[in-house]
């Protein structure tokens, strides 16, 4: 397939995720809803997109790099994705965004506005960044769009450096961020979103795209209805930030050591991508004088193999008042020069699965770990908070805490670990499509 009729086939695809994504969002929202060497870039290829909605003025320009679809296919060759799930985040575009206009106007897409409205916020936005600030709503590196693909904020990237987003791609650190943030946002946000049981269950309430389009404050009437999405959105976030974030930030590392393990030109990628260790962690807490908190990192990830006992102790008792202190730790965490606790933690627990049971384990770990259908179109919020605070079988960070102490078995034998995770952690795992 030459390069046009790629081009082709992605305006489609996108157009007909974009129209499904707008008829479920009229549907279920009443249609109101709210960072070496150079490595040289493959030679990128504009495009402007069609209007993709029919009703909506959504003219952007796109340009996506070879590299991003090699993210997808090594996913793919390593975990098996398609053939046990029936289907992979691969089909999903990754876009490289190279102004505001870009960034933005696939969300804006989902927005009931006349177009005269959008083009206006729009414009506004671009009058911001023309003096060199960053927008509302768009200091991020990127973001998964459930349904519809991966965007990556190559105008941001490049503001904060002081580059142009094409030269993003040419400069080391600039490049390492971006496939951090593809790695993040698609195979990490983006396979709990697509794949996983509680990843459906949200997108039938829209609760991934309302939690996004909420970064815009682009809303511009309250209801009921969307007061409840949101509280359910807090809800769930609570109880599954551990999980989703260190599932994000260890895909980070993963795809940068396997990139690099395949090709010179990208040796220095891990340079760029996250990674802690129990044991240097627990060090920084101690050298900031927060002996407690380095207790309670040793604690959670023994270096030697934890009896039984243990494992009951650390799941009874250490990990409620852990969870509770985690709350309030942004500034600890940013005293030991770390990401926010949710990474740094969420890390830790997906790393240890994975020395345990071997990488090749981890996602679906992961997708065992969100193996949970609330019904949320039906359920009350009350029940929703109860079910997920007082369940430790329908609290994600909790299910995935229970599967990390699973004794080793075979290093990356994925059926013996879904069959362990059943027999001994009493979870279902996902089954095969």
């Amino acid at each position: 397939m030459d390069i046009d009729d790629k081009l082709k086939q992605m305006e489609q695809e996108l157009e007909k995720k974009t129209r499904e994504l707008e008829r479920k969002l009229d549907e279920g929202l009443g249609g109101s809803t709210a960072k070496k060497e150079a490595t040289p870039a493959t030679q990128a290829r504009a495009f402007k997109a069609r209007d993709l909605s029919g009703k909506h003025n959504f003219l952007v320009n796109m340009s996506r790099e070879k590299f991003l679809g090699r993210l997808d296919e090594i996913m793919e060759e390593d975990f098996n994705i398609r053939s046990f799930f029936g289907k992979s985040m691969s089909a999903y575009p990754t876009v490289f965004c190279e102004t505001p206009r870009e960034i933005i106007s696939p969300l804006l897409a989902a927005e009931d506005w006349p177009d005269a409205a959008k083009e206006g916020y729009i414009a506004e936005q671009e009058r911001i960044a023309a003096t060199g600030q960053t927008p509302p709503g768009i200091g991020f590196l990127g973001y998964h769009l459930p349904g519809v693909g991966c965007f990556i904020n190559g105008w941001g990237i490049a503001n904060d450096m002081g580059l142009e987003p094409r030269q993003v791609l040419d400069d080391p650190v600039g490049f390492g961020q971006v496939v951090n943030t593809a790695a993040h946002e698609k195979w990490g946000h983006g396979f709990i979103s697509e794949i996983t049981s509680t990843g459906v269950d949200k997108q039938s309430v829209q609760l991934n795209l309302l939690d996004i389009v909420s970064r815009f404050k682009l809303r511009d009437v309250d209801t009921p209805q969307r007061a409840k999405l949101m509280e359910q959105h807090v809800i769930l976030f609570e109880s599954s930030v551990l999980l989703e974030e260190g599932f994000a930030t260890w895909t980070e590392r993963w795809l940068a050591e396997s990139m690099a393990e395949r090709e010179q030109k990208w040796a220095h990628l891990p340079d760029s991508a996250p990674i802690y260790t129990p044991e240097e962690v627990a060090g920084t807490f101690r050298s900031i004088g927060q002996d407690n908190w380095a207790r309670s990192v040793e604690c959670l990830f023994p270096a030697h193999e934890p009896s039984p006992d243990q494992v009951h102790e650390i799941l009874q008792e250490h990990w409620p008042p852990f969870i509770e202190a985690l709350n309030g730790a942004d500034e600890v965490f940013a005293a030991g020069r770390m990401q926010p606790p949710p990474y740094v933690i969420g890390f830790l627990m997906l790393n240890y699965l994975a020395q345990r049971q071997g990488a090749k384990c981890v996602p679906y770990a992961v997708a065992t770990a969100a193996n949970v259908s609330y019904g949320l179109e039906n359920v009350s919020n009350h029940d929703l908070r109860n079910f997920v605070n007082n369940n430790p079988d329908l609290n994600l960070n909790r299910r995935f805490l229970s599967l990390m102490y699973l004794h080793p078995g075979r290093p990356n034998d994925v059926g013996e670990f879904l069959g362990r995770c059943r027999e001994e952690a009493g979870l279902a795992p996902p089954a095969p499509k």
